[in-house]
């Protein structure tokens, strides 16, 4: 189900839709990079980058979700958008970025080639801006071709290429290209933003375009762990980049009831995460928690370890540059959106009220 998100500068300079490639049960492309998932953060980069410069956004999806083409084009001719660009990822072998455009109008070859410029200057490499079409001369991609808005479908890499996949196997990689997709919409909408910006383009790693990422201050690490019913305090996690249970903190099948978290280093270079959990039972958010700082009742977590959370709101303060990201898994819904920072994201928190979480991501990124 399509989400629409407002414009942050309170009026809206554009309607852009973002179809996210892929979902559910079905992956799309998966080897080194399972695509359904590096779309998803790349588009929800975009929609934070576009939403914070006026840019009222709709997306196909949100969370790990079936979403059939057939919807997308469906829910992108509902909203009736200025443009839209659709989030894939590539196969078959090759190496680079590419983006498809109509044969139809110039429009889409105007915002083909926006993206193309921007995702070309975080070094990627690209294969250029492309048609392909059916026997009968029309657009082969049915989201290029059944969508009334100005179109363009773009493949960010190659998934089952081990080098080009080092270009974006990694959260801050996946969302350098969501960014450089928005600033190609900005482009081509005529939306101003700091050409000078890099926050959160972090330039791709990988060997297949040869070059280094910038020096820049590297993210601190977030060290963090659940009060989970039925298993007490359970391990230690750092960031989410880890393999099965490594990768997230809790049990699945078991409700948290208390979330322990800390940036890990002084101060002055990792923050000060700043968090408070939605109590289920009683219906209410929770004292703010500081990292293990103990609090006014001498508690160093969030929670009460007696009742489950369905809600999680972060904030990092005290480190310029950086926001927390942080996602939360329920029985019903699985993994939910991502959200960073405190008031981002879809309503502002991690989860679904009457939902309680089971597993938490944490980590720290670029500022968008």
């Amino acid at each position: 189900m399509s989400t629409v998100f407002k414009s942050k500068i309170g009026k809206t300079l554009a309607r852009h839709f973002i179809g996210v490639g892929h979902g559910g049960s079905d992956p799309g492309a998966s080897k080194y990079v399972v695509e359904k998932t590096a779309a998803l953060n790349m588009a929800l980069a975009e929609k934070d980058y576009l939403v914070a410069h006026g840019v009222e956004v709709c997306m196909s999806r949100v969370r790990d979700e079936n979403d059939p083409v057939e919807e997308e084009v469906r829910e992108c001719n509902r909203y009736n958008p200025d443009a839209t660009n659709e989030v894939h990822l590539n196969s078959g072998g090759g190496d680079g970025f590419e983006v498809y455009r109509s044969v139809i109008g110039t429009d889409s070859k105007k915002l083909a080639e926006c993206i193309e410029k921007q995702v070309k200057a975080i070094g990627q490499n690209s294969r250029g801006v492309k048609t392909k079409t059916l026997a009968n001369g029309q657009d082969y991609f049915m989201y290029v071709r059944e969508t009334y808005a100005p179109a363009a479908l773009c493949e960010g890499g190659f998934v089952d290429n081990k080098n080009d996949s080092k270009d974006f196997d990694e959260l801050d990689e996946q969302r350098a290209f969501g960014i450089a997709y928005a600033k190609g919409v900005l482009d081509y909408y005529g939306i101003a933003y700091d050409k000078d910006d890099t926050a959160g383009q972090t330039k791709p790693s990988g060997g297949s375009s040869g070059n280094k990422k910038p020096a820049v201050k590297k993210a601190p690490d977030v060290k963090y762990q659940t009060y989970t019913r039925g298993k007490g305090l359970l391990p230690n996690v750092i960031n989410c980049s880890g393999k099965g249970t490594d990768a997230y903190a809790g049990w699945i099948g078991y409700d948290i009831l208390a979330l322990f978290a800390n940036t890990v280093g002084k101060e002055e270079v990792a923050g000060k995460l700043k968090f408070r959990v939605h109590d289920r039972e009683k219906g209410i958010w929770l004292n703010w928690q500081y990292d293990r700082e103990k609090d006014a009742n001498g508690e160093n977590f969030a929670g009460t370890k007696k009742t489950a959370i369905d809600g999680l709101q972060m904030e990092l303060e005290g480190l310029k540059g950086f926001e927390v990201w942080y996602q939360a898994y329920t029985a019903e819904d699985g993994w939910l959106e991502s959200v960073t920072g405190w008031g981002a994201g879809d309503n502002g928190y991690a989860g679904i009220y009457g939902h309680d979480i089971q597993a938490i991501k944490i980590k720290i990124v670029k500022a968008a």
